[in-house]
């Protein structure tokens, strides 16, 4: 599912950058689209950054 809003689309933007995957939904689950431990913990420091 696409982004709805403009915080929807940050954090869709935030996703691919982190697990270098194009094809991120909003209702996708970030583990099962490559995410691990190491990649949250990068993927939450650029949320805090931004």
């Amino acid at each position: 599912m696409a982004p709805r809003t403009e915080l929807e689309e940050q954090l869709v933007r935030i996703w691919q950058s982190v697990l270098n995957h194009h094809q991120i939904g909003i209702q996708d689950n970030f583990f099962e689209v490559g995410g691990h431990s190491l990649r949250a913990t990068t993927l939450m420091a650029k949320i805090i950054r931004s």
